[in-house]
């Protein structure tokens, strides 16, 4: 075990159980990211069957010796000891995880950036909870808007931390999301009114303009029509963000358009 990695392992086998019949996974293949020593990674197997295959990931090659105890006799596996973050999900449209709670960000933009259908991924609750946050919510952020534009979150059913190993400090979630895009969303202009998620727009633009290159006076000029500018942006629904990035991109034409958008 690294302590660097976060590594905590799930060993109750019914919550396992329930994780791997969370979707019909016969003759599919599923994406397995943090392998851990195997133990999930044998009850997808088993609901993939013959016809289906399970390709899982696992940063920590010490395992590999409990990963193979745990899948002795399991054709349909294929392990890859590799970085989740180096690997390309490009192929997959099924995933499960149980991500390391220092990188689930990251993971999980990864994972929105693919072109996924149906992920199932135990999380750190609080982090679950981030996910499905509406606006006006303390929760609320940009990973809440950023995920609910793209897919139908939903939660369901909470890990209590004793389920683990070592026992972490805080209970997990496990979430299913379902790919379902709303909207066109300027994910470089949700990022800027985010860091400063409790001013109203103007302010949060404004405090943002070194990012956008533009001088104070300039910007202030640029922002006299700036819809919903006494709003927080953890008041803002996706179809305001919606809103928002239109005029961001009309009123900021010259650089806007080359921003990336998800």
């Amino acid at each position: 075990m690294r302590p660097e990695l976060s590594q905590v392992f799930l060993l109750d086998r019914d919550v396992i159980e329930n994780i791997a019949s969370a979707l019909p996974l016969h003759g599919k293949t599923v994406l397995e990211i943090g392998a851990g020593e195997g133990v999930l990674t044998k009850a997808l197997s088993k609901k993939v069957g013959v016809r289906g295959k399970v390709v899982a990931l696992e940063i920590d090659r010490s395992l590999s010796e409990k990963i193979g105890k745990s899948l002795a006799g399991a054709k349909n596996v294929e392990v890859n000891f590799v970085d989740a973050l180096d690997f390309n999900y490009t192929p997959y449209k099924t995933i499960f995880g149980n991500l390391p709670y220092h990188i689930s960000s990251k993971i999980l933009f990864r994972i929105l950036e693919s072109p996924f259908e149906k992920a199932v991924l135990c999380l750190q609750k609080e982090f679950a909870l981030r996910l499905v946050a509406k606006p006006g919510e303390d929760d609320y952020s940009r990973l809440s808007v950023m995920a609910q534009n793209l897919c139908d979150v939903k939660v369901l059913f909470e890990i209590p931390r004793f389920s683990f190993v070592p026992m972490p400090e805080v209970d997990s979630a496990v979430v299913l999301l379902e790919a379902n895009k709303k909207h066109e969303l300027n994910g470089f202009l949700i990022a800027l009114v985010f860091q400063h998620k409790n001013q109203n727009i103007r302010k949060a633009l404004m405090h943002s303009r070194h990012s956008l290159g533009m001088g104070k006076k300039s910007l202030a000029l640029m922002l006299k029509d700036l819809p919903f500018s006494e709003k927080c942006a953890k008041g803002l629904s996706l179809e305001d963000f919606s809103k928002l990035g239109e005029w961001f991109e009309k009123t900021f034409s010259s650089g806007a358009k080359s921003r990336k958008r998800r």
